[in-house]
């Protein structure tokens, strides 16, 4: 059976801010997308950006940037190399946590579509994906349904058992407590169990209406890919399928968790990252970022794992 990877990047922005404020001669001059560029070229690697709409303040600009400054200037650029970079919506930015997970519908429609226009104004409608993966990942059913009504056809989705209602909230870290009951309206705004990784033990985490059980989690398991959720009409993945995240965890750990991937044989494997530990100024800079991604990304090449976007197991799509 053929086995496959997905490589995703949260966060995305300060590619963008780089484009409009240190503009290259050419899109692939940044050096965050000529690590990218190399890696495809090398292992044909395939990669999923999820990008912010806004900056915030710890990100060094006192004056947030937004989306809708990135130049036009790499619009054929994007759009010629679209069959290996996608780009996504991701949220409007990276505080709060869990930023959807008691949203209106208005207020998901709005950050979707401004940062869907402004991908397709840029890059082009070839270089946009609507699998999308939300910051945090949980969001309320309206938020879900403002998703489909826009377009979306798969969202990603938290995995696992749902905790009893009587669980003990004080052990959850007052952010999340807070964010969680705040506007809370919803029934399917709770916790659930979470695995972190390969061979962890599970730790309490929020859901929202974008879950799947274990149960539902394993259809996905084959070559289906997707899960079908009959009340959104729309698809669920999990984006980190028994996979890992790479700015998580040092090179040996990303080493174990996918060798024992390799060795359960696993036919799908979820890899993800997020792009400012790329960047020598952010606080929490990691200087073996590169390293560390091309370590996932070969040892999956090196293993017979070919790279997919997961639009291409929508029914409509497969061939």
């Amino acid at each position: 059976m053929r086995k496959t990877y997905y490589f995703y990047i949260d966060d995305v922005i300060f590619l963008l801010r780089d484009l409009c404020q240190k503009p290259p001669k050419h899109l692939f001059d940044h050096p965050f997308l000529a690590m990218l560029k190399d890696l495809h070229e090398r292992y044909g690697m395939k990669v999923q950006l999820n990008c912010f709409a806004e900056t915030v303040y710890s990100h060094g600009t006192p004056k947030p940037f937004t989306i809708d400054q990135t130049p036009d200037t790499y619009r054929d650029e994007w759009i010629a190399n679209s069959d290996w970079l996608k780009l996504a919506f991701h949220a409007k930015k990276e505080r709060p946590m869990y930023p959807y997970i008691d949203a209106t519908y208005e207020q998901m429609k709005e950050d979707y579509t401004f940062v869907r226009d402004e991908i397709i104004r840029f890059a082009g409608e070839e270089t946009f994906t609507s699998s999308t993966n939300i910051h945090w990942v949980p969001a309320s059913r309206a938020a879900c349904q403002a998703l489909v009504d826009c377009g979306v056809k798969i969202i990603g989705t938290t995995v696992g058992e749902e905790l009893p209602r009587d669980y003990d909230l004080s052990k959850l870290r007052p952010e999340m407590c807070e964010r969680m009951l705040q506007n809370r309206t919803e029934e399917t705004t709770w916790l659930f169990g979470k695995v972190h990784d390969l061979g962890r033990e599970p730790v309490a985490d929020i859901k929202g209406f974008n879950h799947m059980t274990t149960a539902e989690h394993e259809v996905t398991r084959g070559e289906a890919r997707l899960f079908y959720c009959e009340e959104l009409d729309c698809h669920y993945v999990d984006f980190n399928s028994d996979g890992l995240i790479l700015n998580s965890n040092s090179i040996p750990e990303i080493e174990r968790i996918l060798d024992l991937a390799i060795s359960k044989n696993l036919i799908h494997v979820g890899i993800g990252t997020h792009e400012q530990y790329f960047y020598p100024g952010y606080n929490y800079y990691q200087c073996n970022y590169a390293e560390k991604t091309e370590t996932a990304i070969k040892k999956m090449t090196e293993n017979g794992y070919e790279p997919i976007f997961y639009e291409d197991y929508l029914p409509e799509n497969r061939k």
